[in-house]
């Protein structure tokens, strides 16, 4: 039996739009402060050039919220709205991409759509969702399928005779995966993948055609060169932040642990209770920890299951080989800087959709098949409401860190982020005893240190305050934000040339703040030195800001200036 056309886009579309109706005024979060509310390189269209520096290989992501910044600045509805649209395309594509791969099974229509439904609802996609920085996942898997379906096409049009359309759908191919690689990183599979559909489903008994293929490879190249287009001290510092995501593991402690994420993974997409922002997860030492084996060897048996199943239960083969392959990027030997979280699951999804719809209906054959259709349903029906309710946990930085805290009472960094939620309300109290706990967890990070000396600022204790600033800079002296709470305790204690120093030092870290001139402004208004206040002022109206128009009308009258 097959689904209406019609009917297959207007269930995904209304069920999208049901199980996320709760997430539209869920706030921002972690790094949507850097990237998006604090960004500058967002708030307009006219230089791309900085937009392109900040992140080369996310542009088509940062582009995607200057749209939302020029529509509706920072009203997160926007940013949502447009997160489930495209993360309902991307279901959409996934149905028509599974409906062309089990073109000759006869119940491909129902397969095609379950998956399509299970990528869609999953719990485990609510991070990539609701997280809007991971927007930047959701682009590029829907660049992703857009490519892969494009070539599935393009052959079958080459094919049927029809050169003209086929040549149109493989280039649109090739576009889509330069812009899959444009909005993140781990898109970079997308070769890898095409070149296995052409082996795996498409080629069969045909001869394989490298021709085809290797452009995608040469697509790659954008990512590097995208890199390179930058000027020298931009590679330095890209160099500098790949040597950091390490955080002193070594590639085959990396990967070691990695076999133990993955089975995490597998845990909950099987049975996905239990989630959080955070996880307390430690990396493995080395091969001989007790765990390596035992996860390593279940992987492999996984992996000696997919090529068993080829040739009997096609399908469930590929489901399992598509998880493995488009999870490798992050999940592997590559050292980052988090060793789990559950958006890296979000285009692995697709490989657990067809495993699970696929299993099932091979499992009922025959008259039987119709008994999977019910099952599934209710499968969907739980996913629904649970990614409903997981929607909840990320209405505030407060709840979601709240939840983090309780899921992983060891991990210093939810302690560390519900003590800045509780210090963005004003309870200082309950930031405190975050921050202290997340110091005696450790290790101690001079971004908590900073934060506690800001709390004392606060309470009125300055020499507090100052002692906590000091040794957060003594802990890392290139974070820039310790060097800019301390030049305003020094500002308010009316030491200017200590608050001069340490606003220059934030300022030479960070260029593009445009509170830290504003700030700069107000010790040089102090100084009388009017030609350099005028200079920040004006750098901070380049930055998107406004300066105060009492504090303008002062330094027009005393320097005797408009400039």
């Amino acid at each position: 039996m097959k689904l209406n056309p019609v009917l297959r886009f207007g269930v995904l579309i209304a069920l999208g739009a049901l199980i996320y109706s709760n997430s539209f005024s869920n706030s921002f979060h972690f790094d949507d402060f850097p990237t998006i509310v604090n960004n500058p390189s967002i708030k307009s269209f006219h230089d791309l050039h900085d937009m392109w520096g900040s992140e080369p290989t996310r542009f088509i992501a940062s582009f995607s919220f200057a749209l939302n910044y020029h529509w509706g600045g920072l009203n997160v509805v926007g940013y949502h709205l447009l997160s489930l649209l495209i993360h309902v395309a991307t279901a959409i594509l996934v149905w028509r991409f599974v409906l062309l791969i089990a073109a000759s099974s006869a119940d491909a229509s129902w397969i095609a759509f379950f998956t399509a439904a299970i990528f869609l609802t999953h719990p485990l996609q609510t991070q990539a969702v609701n997280y809007i920085y991971q927007r930047a996942v959701l682009l590029a898997a829907f660049f992703y399928m857009s490519s892969l379906v494009l070539y599935i096409e393009a052959n079958l049009a080459w094919e049927a005779k029809r050169i003209s359309r086929g040549q149109f759908y493989y280039g649109s191919s090739l576009i889509c995966a330069a812009l899959s690689m444009l909005s993140k990183e781990n898109a970079v599979s997308l070769p890898f993948m095409i070149c296995f559909c052409q082996w795996f489903l498409i080629s069969e008994n045909k001869i394989f055609d490298w021709r085809k293929i290797a452009p995608f490879f040469a697509v790659i190249l954008i990512m590097p060169l995208s890199w390179g287009l930058l000027n020298f001290h931009t590679l330095m510092g890209i160099k500098k932040t790949f040597a950091g995501l390490a955080q002193g593991l070594t590639v085959q402690q990396y990967a070691l642990t990695q076999g133990k994420v993955v089975l995490t993974y597998l845990k909950l997409l099987i049975l996905p209770v239990h989630q959080r922002v955070e996880y307390d997860f430690t990396a493995v030492p080395s091969f001989f920890d007790g765990s390596v084996l035992g996860s390593l060897s279940l992987l492999a048996i996984i992996l000696g299951t997919a090529v068993v199943l080829r040739k009997r239960f096609r399908l469930v083969s590929f489901g399992i080989f598509w998880f493995f392959i488009t999870l490798m990027p992050e999940s592997s030997f590559w050292p980052n800087r988090d060793l789990i979280y559950e958006h890296r699951l979000y285009l692995p999804m697709l490989g657990f959709g067809i495993f699970l719809s696929s299993a099932l209906f091979y499992f009922f054959q025959g008259k039987r098949a119709s008994l999977a259709i019910p099952i599934l349903i209710a499968l969907v029906a739980v996913y629904s409401i649970l990614t409903y309710q997981r929607n909840k946990i990320w209405k505030s930085e407060l709840t979601l860190w709240d939840d983090a805290v309780h899921q992983s009472p060891q991990s210093c960094r939810a302690y560390l982020n519900r003590g800045a939620a509780y210090q963005r309300q004003g309870d200082l109290d309950h930031a405190l005893a975050d921050y202290n706990m997340a110091i005696g967890l450790g290790p101690v990070e001079a971004v908590t240190l900073s934060n506690r000396g800001m709390i004392f600022e606060e309470k009125g204790e300055p020499d507090l305050a100052l002692a906590n600033f000091n040794l957060a800079i003594k802990t890392n002296p290139s974070f820039a934000g310790t060097y800019i709470n301390r030049g305003k305790l020094y500002l308010m204690e009316g030491k200017f040339d200590q608050a001069l120093e340490d606003f220059n030092k934030a300022i030479a870290a960070i260029p593009d703040d445009p509170e830290i001139y504003g700030d700069r402004a107000a010790i040089y208004y102090q100084q009388k030195d009017y030609e350099k206040c005028w200079q920040d002022v004006r750098k901070v109206e380049a930055l998107g800001s406004s300066i105060k128009p009492e504090y303008l009308q002062a330094l027009k009258k005393d320097s005797g200036t408009e400039h």
